[in-house]
């Protein structure tokens, strides 16, 4: 505290920054992990500044990444033999193709294909509709890098049977 007759008086706070509960264990160590990869993942997204920030932390994470901002370029690399697409990343909301419909082709081109879906809406009827019929998973944007790192590793590592 600082004080000068006239001047007013001027206060100093210094609180601890404390994560919260959740972000913590018993130990004070942050859970989450960042888990490294190596597949390949093409990221669909019509914001190309969504697009720069994301491939940079998958490859940050070790994973390959393709980048399209539509959804008819995602499905023309993947009917590409050549390219050996490990999981998608879709944006749910795009223009000219929605993220619902690119989803439903990709699972006419390759029934198995892992889809993480992305959006920065709440979780609504189409998505929560296709988080049911799908069980691929879901993230909320924005994200961090260890969010993103869980939730594709958890997407790889599942063996979820095709959409019927």
């Amino acid at each position: 505290m600082a004080s000068r007759v006239g001047e007013g008086s001027f206060f100093s706070f210094y609180l601890p920054a404390l994560a919260s509960e959740s972000e913590k264990n018993k130990k004070g160590e942050f859970r989450e992990k960042i888990v490294n990869g190596k597949e390949t993942v093409l990221l669909v997204d019509d914001e190309q500044s969504v697009i720069d920030v994301c491939s940079e932390m998958l490859v940050s994470l070790g994973y390959e990444v393709i980048s399209v901002q539509k959804g008819k370029d995602a499905l023309d690399i993947l009917k590409q033999d050549d390219i050996n697409i490990d999981l998608v990343i879709l944006d749910m909301i795009m223009p000219e193709m929605s993220g619902l419909k690119v989803f439903k082709q990709i699972k006419s081109i390759s029934p198995e294909m892992k889809v993480l879906l992305a959006s920065g809406y709440s979780q609504k009827n189409d998505v929560e509709k296709l988080i049911r019929q799908s069980s691929d998973g879901f993230i909320q944007k924005p994200f961090d890098v260890a969010r993103l790192s869980k939730r594709v590793m958890s997407c790889l590592e599942s063996d979820i049977p095709p959409m019927s």
